[in-house]
C-alpha cells in the first residue's frame, strides 16, 4: 500500500454514484449568487462552480484531468445548462481569477511560504512522537486544514514528510550520542564484536525470541532477563525519546545485522542498540510474566482434572459400596435365622476381597467429597516451585491500585527468616485477599494462628497470576504487563 492511499488526503471517490453527488456537489443558492456575482457566461459560471465544489471537498484545487465528466454532469443539471456548454478548467487567466475568487469565498489562504513553514513545523513535531510517516502526513494534513490553508499537492507532502522525519531522527540520535559517555559507548561496540569465549554477537543474543510457556523455557526465559538486567543500565539516554520511537528504532536493529550496524554512524548506530536493549528487556519481561501467568493456570488445570478424576473414581468407589450394602439388605430380607443372616452377610463383606480393603475403599469415599480442588495444587506446584518464585522476583512487581496487602504478603513469605518455615504466625500476614475456601487449607489443623508456608506459596502464586490478567499487579519496564495509568492524560485537560 502507497503513501498516498495511507493518509487522509482528500481524494474523490471511485464510485461516483447518485447518493455521492447529491451530498457532495449539490449546489447552494449562495453558491448560484458567488456564481453569478463572478462569472458572467453560463461556461465560466460552470467553470467556476466545478472548481468550488472540488475545493469545498478537496480542500484544494485538483489538476484538470482529474475531475470526473459525472461531476460537470450534475452541476449541469442543476444550474439548467445544455451538454453544449463546456467547462473550461484549462484557460490559464479564468482558472487564476477563479482561484482566487474561491479562497475569497471560501475563507481559506493559497499554499504560500508562511503554509510551507507550518507544515515543516507541524511535521517536525509530529517525527519526534510518531514514527509512520503516513501518521506525520496526517497530522500535517489536519493542521494545515485546521489554520485555513490549502493542501499542497501530495509529492509537495510527501518530500515535507521525508525531510522532518530524517531531521527529527537525526537530532533524536544526536542527543542520545551526547548524553553517553565513553565506557557506555565502548560497552555498545563490545555488543557486536565475537570475543573467543563466543559463537555469536551479544546481539544476536539480544534479540532473542520467546518460546512456548513451558517449566524449561520460563527459566530460560528468566536468565535472559537477568543477563539483559546484567548490561549497562538504560537511565537518561532515552528518557526524552517517544516510546513509539523506540519500537521504531528497536524493530530497525532487530531486521539488521551487526555488520549493518558497524556501517552506520555512531549516533544512529548507539541509539538503535540502547532503543533495542530497552525493547529486548520489555518483551523479556512480558515473556517472563506470560509464561507465569500460563504456568500456574497450567497447575490449577492438572489439579482439576485431577480431582474430576478421583469424582469418577469416586463414584466407582461408591457403586461397589452400594453393590455390598444391596447384598446385605437382600440376605437381611430373605433370612429369618439371625445365624444364618451374620454368617452370609459376612460372606459378602469379605469376598472376594478382605474386610481392610472394604474399610479403606469406605475411608476413601468417606473423605473424597467436594469440588474443591486446591489441597491437590502443591502436588502440581512443587515440581515448578524454584522456577515460579525466582520469576517473581525477578518481575519487581508494584502494585496498580493502592490494595497493596498481596505484595506485602509476599514480601513477608520471602524473609529469609521463613524460607524454611512449615508455619508462618498469621499476624504478619494480610490474608484479606484470599477466600474462605484458601483460609480453611491454609490455617493449621489444631492452631489457628499458624499459616502452612507450602499452601501460601501456591495461593500467593494464583492471585499474583489472577492480578497481573487482570492489571492489579504490573511489571515496570514492561509493555503488555505494564502500568496503564501513565499513559492517561491528567485531570486538568
Amino acid at each position: 500500500m502507497s503513501l498516498f492511499e495511507k493518509t487522509v488526503y482528500p481524494r474523490l471517490s471511485a464510485s461516483l454514484d447518485t447518493n455521492y453527488l447529491a451530498l457532495h456537489f449539490t449546489l447552494s443558492e449562495d453558491e448560484i449568487a458567488f456564481s453569478n456575482n463572478n462569472a458572467r457566461r453560463p461556461s465560466s459560471r460552470l467553470s467556476l462552480l466545478t472548481l468550488l465544489k472540488l475545493f469545498q471537498l478537496l480542500h484544494r484545487f485538483p489538476d484538470p484531468k482529474e475531475v470526473p465528466q459525472a461531476i460537470v454532469d450534475h452541476l449541469r443539471i442543476h444550474l439548467r445548462l445544455g451538454s453544449s456548454v463546456a467547462c473550461d478548467l484549462i484557460e490559464p487567466v479564468q482558472r487564476a481569477r477563479h482561484r482566487n475568487a474561491i479562497r475569497e469565498f471560501t475563507g481559506v489562504m493559497a499554499w504560500s511560504q508562511q503554509a510551507r513553514h507550518l507544515a515543516v513545523e507541524t511535521g517536525f513535531k509530529a517525527s519526534l512522537l510518531m514514527p509512520r510517516p503516513a501518521d506525520i502526513a496526517n497530522a500535517v494534513i489536519a493542521e494545515l486544514t485546521h489554520a485555513g490553508y490549502e493542501l499542497p499537492a501530495f509529492s509537495t507532502l510527501e518530500r515535507i514528510t521525508k525531510h522532518v522525519r530524517a531531521l527529527a531522527h537525526r537530532k533524536v540520535c544526536s542527543t542520545v550520542h551526547r548524553h553517553l559517555k565513553g565506557a557506555q559507548r565502548q560497552a555498545l561496540d563490545q555488543l557486536l564484536i565475537v570475543t573467543l569465549d563466543q559463537r555469536r554477537t551479544a546481539f544476536q543474543a539480544i534479540k532473542r525470541l520467546p518460546q512456548r510457556p513451558s517449566r524449561k523455557h520460563l527459566k530460560e526465559a528468566v536468565d535472559h532477563l537477568e543477563w539483559l538486567e546484567s548490561l549497562d543500565s538504560i537511565g537518561a539516554e532515552l528518557k526524552d525519546v517517544a516510546p513509539a520511537l523506540i519500537q521504531d528504532f528497536a524493530h530497525q536493529a532487530r531486521t539488521a545485522d551487526a555488520s549493518d550496524l558497524k556501517d552506520f554512524p555512531p549516533a544512529k548506530r548507539y541509539t538503535l542498540l540502547l532503543c533495542l536493549m530497552h525493547n529486548a528487556r520489555a518483551r523479556a519481561r512480558d515473556t517472563v510474566a506470560g509464561t507465569v501467568v500460563k504456568r500456574v493456570a497450567t497447575i490449577h488445570k492438572r489439579a482439576k482434572d485431577e480431582m474430576l478424576q478421583r469424582q469418577l473414581e469416586q463414584r466407582e468407589r461408591v457403586d461397589r459400596l452400594l453393590g455390598r450394602f444391596g447384598t446385605v439388605i437382600d440376605i437381611v430380607a430373605q433370612e429369618r435365622s439371625v445365624l444364618q443372616i451374620g454368617r452370609k452377610v459376612q460372606a459378602a463383606l469379605t469376598q472376594p476381597q478382605p474386610i481392610e480393603s472394604l474399610q479403606e475403599e469406605y475411608a476413601i469415599a468417606k473423605n473424597c467429597t467436594g469440588n474443591n480442588y486446591l489441597p491437590l495444587l502443591w502436588k502440581h506446584f512443587k515440581d515448578n516451585r524454584a522456577v515460579l518464585l525466582r520469576a517473581i522476583n525477578a518481575l519487581k512487581l508494584v502494585a496498580a491500585t493502592q490494595d497493596e496487602c498481596l505484595l506485602h504478603t509476599w514480601a513477608v513469605l520471602r524473609d529469609p527468616k521463613n524460607h524454611r518455615r512449615d508455619w508462618i504466625p498469621v499476624e504478619s500476614l494480610h490474608l484479606r485477599f484470599a477466600t474462605k475456601r484458601w483460609r480453611a487449607l491454609l490455617k493449621h489443623p489444631t492452631d489457628p494462628a499458624l499459616i502452612n508456608r507450602r499452601q501460601l506459596e501456591v495461593c500467593l502464586l494464583s492471585y499474583i497470576a489472577d492480578h497481573l490478567q487482570a492489571g492489579n499487579l504490573c511489571v515496570p519496564g514492561s509493555e503488555a504487563f505494564a502500568d496503564q495509568r501513565a499513559n492517561l492524560l491528567p485531570w486538568g485537560m
